[in-house]
């Protein structure tokens, strides 16, 4: 497999505008991760493209929430509490075999809701997504054919390849091979790293969406040479692993992992 260095605009490296850096390389499987071997020159792909006018990162985290007064008895009953726990206790086992009707029965004669006392436990993080936007414009037919091959680079590694297994009398592509994975930064990167300008590091996650506006602008424009002249390119990225405060601080287990340029 070819490897590819696609750079837009053409100069983006040598005019020093800021741009968003994608390295691209084979999955790397967990036995990999353990070697900690290096990918190889020959299958890596990267991408500089001058910054997106919409770049955006989510964090987001799942709670559950969950009764008071169940967490009250158990703390009882570590504490050995036994007296209010076995009340607690008792009470909460009761509530769990009376039917609903019942209950709002109940509370509709009395005049009082239950107060259930619910909090929220910390359960996990979510993988974060990242979502980048770019507005490709060709001034030439080189610059049309370099995004041309920008996108269909990106659509090509975010599919999977298939593995041949014998079976029957034939090969039949029995299994997907993981797409690659990518390492993302921008440049230039602060002389303090993220608290710098607070882009978060993303030192592995895989491409889980491309979207090809062909009327880049509103509307399609053609080229000399029959190529869409605008495009808008909207890519988004999901980390591979559960990130943590001592990763988002840029603690990571690799080194490296956080300069991905």
């Amino acid at each position: 497999m070819p490897s590819y260095n696609l750079s837009y605009p053409p100069n983006v490296d040598n005019e020093n505008i800021p741009y968003v850096f994608f390295k691209a390389r084979p999955y790397e499987t967990a036995i990999k991760r353990v070697e900690r071997g290096s990918a190889d020159p020959e299958t890596e792909q990267t991408f500089r493209i001058a910054m997106s006018p919409q770049l955006t990162s989510s964090d987001s985290f799942n709670y559950e929430s969950t009764s008071l007064l169940k967490t009250q008895a158990l703390a009882s009953l570590v504490n050995g509490d036994i007296g209010d726990s076995v009340e607690a206790a008792i009470g909460a086992a009761l509530a769990r075999f009376v039917p609903d009707g019942f209950q709002q029965s109940a509370q509709l004669l009395s005049g009082k809701s239950i107060n259930p006392k619910e909090e929220l436990l910390f359960k996990n993080p979510n993988l974060r997504s990242h979502t980048f936007t770019f507005n490709l414009f060709a001034k030439s037919e080189s610059e049309a054919q370099t995004i041309v091959n920008i996108v269909r680079e990106f659509r090509r590694i975010a599919y999977p390849d298939t593995t041949l297994a014998g079976i029957g009398n034939g090969n039949v592509a029995t299994f997907f091979q993981f797409p690659y994975q990518f390492a993302i930064g921008i440049h230039p990167q602060p002389q303090n790293g993220m608290a710098g300008n607070g882009f978060p590091p993303i030192p592995a996650a895989v491409c889980t969406s491309v979207e090809t506006n062909f009327a880049g602008g509103g509307r399609t424009v053609l080229t000399k040479g029959d190529y869409f002249q605008a495009i808008d390119l909207t890519l988004t990225f999901q980390d591979i692993r559960v990130m943590t405060s001592e990763k988002i601080n840029g603690k990571f287990e690799r080194d490296g992992d956080n300069n991905v340029q």
